[in-house]
């Protein structure tokens, strides 16, 4: 769809995002930030969205080098476009650049990180420890280089089939929604991902400009694993975007029967899987509904954050259960 195989262009690597621009011509009006090979962000855009054309005279639209998941949209707060690239320090961060030219994007800095893993998210000790891969993975590699805890960030290498060197924790697949159904109001259901158990996890990051982030929930998974599955699922990833039925919100996102490192932590061999894994899950949500304080079976309580309010009226949403 985007190039040929035999192209001189950059082939296909990982889809970015899709977005619909109304500001631009119709022969552009879709736009397309995609990972290149080996890890060129590239731009395409398209006048319906099946048949694309690479832009920029098929050079890549920043100098950065990009991990995978990387995604944009348009800010009409500041009228520029704002991009989230995962960013390696050592272990992966959100980072956040903007520019009024899609095709001339910033390079990336560790500055430009805007969500990153703090104390509160240590597994174990240490939050830059290595990643779990099947040790035969890691002996094919003409090097069979496995992670040390004691090499320095700048010469870090995550991966490792020793279970004593697992720790740390990851961030994957940032799809940030500016959500249009509040002023100010940023969502971003990202993946966590802790090393020790190879399990990739939903959690829920806000924010009221898209670069200071809060993390409500205590770290608890906003979207939790499925149950009654034999404990199969071990990497679940929001896709972007949210859908509004009336009063009923719905967010999308894959479940995977798969272990991140090939096999479970500590095993040697790949392990083998069918042909097919993967579902598409839907999770339904109140509108405006991201975070709510729940009572428990006592008499209970909280104080909000202080509240600015210039209207005549408030609203106080209760649910009885």
């Amino acid at each position: 769809m985007i190039a040929e195989p035999d192209s001189d262009q950059p082939t296909y690597n990982e889809l970015g995002q899709v977005v619909i621009d109304p500001r631009d011509v119709p022969g552009r009006r879709y736009k397309l930030l995609y990972l290149a090979h080996p890890a060129a962000i590239m731009g395409a855009y398209s006048a319906d969205g099946y048949r694309w054309t690479i832009g920029n005279d098929g050079k890549p639209i920043t100098r950065a080098i990009a991990d995978s998941q990387n995604m944009f949209l348009w800010d009409d707060s500041i009228d520029r476009w704002v991009g989230y690239f995962r960013y390696w320090n050592a272990t992966r961060r959100v980072t956040r650049i903007e520019t009024e030219e899609f095709w001339s994007w910033p390079f990336l800095y560790r500055e430009d990180i805007v969500l990153a893993p703090d104390a509160l998210d240590v597994y174990d000790k240490r939050l830059d420890g290595g990643f779990h891969r099947a040790g035969e993975v890691l002996d094919r590699r003409e090097d069979k280089t496995r992670y040390s805890p004691d090499n320095p960030p700048d010469k870090f290498y995550w991966s490792t089939d020793n279970p004593d060197h697992l720790d740390g924790v990851d961030f994957y697949n940032q799809p940030v929604i500016k959500y249009p159904y509040a002023e100010r109001a940023y969502v971003m259901p990202f993946s966590a991902f802790y090393h020790k158990p190879d399990l990739l996890e939903i959690q829920l990051a806000i924010s009221r400009d898209g670069i200071h982030w809060d993390r409500p929930g205590d770290r608890q998974p906003w979207i939790r694993m499925p149950l009654a599955d034999d404990d199969k699922t071990r990497r679940m990833y929001a896709s972007p975007g949210v859908v509004r039925s009336g009063n009923q919100l719905y967010h999308y996102h894959t479940a995977i029967e798969q272990y991140h490192g090939a096999s479970p932590p500590g095993e040697y061999e790949i392990e083998k899987m069918p042909d097919y894994i993967g579902q598409i899950r839907r999770t339904e949500l109140r509108l405006d509904g991201y975070v709510s304080a729940t009572a428990g079976n006592l008499e209970g309580g909280f104080v909000t954050p202080p509240i600015v309010h210039n209207g005549k009226r408030l609203e106080l949403s209760l649910i009885h259960i």
